[in-house]
């Protein structure tokens, strides 16, 4: 069911708003429960797979802003066992081999507001492909040659599609828009390459780094396309009245119950609140697994996974 649907179950159990603002305040509150149930278990709608581009001079791929945590990756041509370790590790000196090359190891670099680096000095131009409802604002922060930390703010007013910054910028720091817009916001250096967007339903830029490898001899063949990643989505707040949680209604009663559990004023209504909220959880979670063959101690073939061998196109050094 809609959200509208999900404010009629509340208000049948603790009355109805009685003003706008308190329909606002209450659709904050049923957007902090529903965020709980998404953070708290990795639901079977939020789970998705795509296959990303990887830049192969720099060995690293680029995650754009919908994506909130990464489950899985591995080579899409080669089906290649990829490990995900820690940053840490890159500089540990007190372990053998923590400090070894990484040939088909993956780190997270850093979440920043571009998909790619700025390669030269440079004006951003900033652009929506059809004009807006109503004005907005966005504001880039970052480092000038003149500037270590310099923020310049635009604003798109009705009709407006493109605007450009007055501050060459060599790196960002944060991209930032004031309300939550139509269309996604695009922004490119002055050799028109897109560096990142602000999505609609969103209020900044995100973009997740990861390096595939840490070493100079690491090559693939023309055949190699991408990566494919298994993610979780980043969750989506209720906004309208015909807004779904996940695109379907099963957790709609379980969100219901977390609501009037962080509502209640008694200690003993807010566990029986929690409680059901649990029991109805762990019943979607057994109907959903229900048929599912897991396999445990499932060991990929080692051979695939060394960094020397040339399965699907990878090599561990230039030919």
């Amino acid at each position: 069911m809609p959200l509208s649907d999900i404010l009629v179950d509340i208000a049948m159990e603790i009355g109805k708003t009685n003003s706008d603002a308190e329909k606002l305040a209450r659709i904050y509150q049923i957007n902090k429960a529903a965020k709980e149930l998404h953070t708290a278990s990795d639901l079977e709608e939020a789970l998705r797979e795509e296959v990303f581009d990887y830049n192969v001079q720099s060995q690293q791929i680029s995650l754009p802003p919908y994506i909130e945590k990464v489950r899985g990756m591995r080579f899409f041509d080669g089906r290649q066992s990829i490990t995900l370790d820690d940053m840490r590790n890159r500089y540990n000196f007190n372990f053998t081999g923590e400090n070894e090359l990484w040939y088909l190891q993956w780190r997270k670099k850093e979440t920043r507001p571009i998909g790619r680096d700025i390669s030269n000095q440079s004006v951003l131009v900033v652009s929506i492909p059809l004009v807006e409802e109503a004005e907005f604002t966005i504001t880039f922060t970052g480092k000038t040659d003149k500037s270590e930390r310099v923020s310049e703010t635009l604003t798109f007013a009705i009709g407006d599609t493109e605007k450009e910054t007055i501050s060459n910028f060599i790196s960002l720091e944060s991209v930032v828009k004031n309300k939550v817009t139509k269309y996604n916001v695009s922004f490119y250096d002055v050799e028109d390459n897109l560096l990142g967007e602000v999505l609609n339903s969103e209020y900044k830029s995100d973009y997740q780094i990861y390096q595939i490898a840490d070493t100079d001899d690491f090559s693939s063949d023309d055949s190699t396309t991408g990566v494919e990643v298994w993610f979780k989505y980043k969750y989506q707040p209720f906004r309208y009245d015909n807004d779904c949680f996940l695109g379907t209604d099963k957790y709609d009663d379980a969100i219901v119950m977390k609501y009037l559990s962080r509502q209640a004023r008694k200690k003993e209504d807010a566990d029986l609140y929690e409680s059901k909220c649990n029991q109805l959880m762990e019943q979607l979670f057994t109907h959903d697994q229900a048929g599912q063959r897991t396999k445990i101690n499932f060991k990929p073939n080692a051979f695939l996974n060394l960094p020397y061998n040339n399965v699907g196109g990878f090599s561990r050094f230039r030919n």
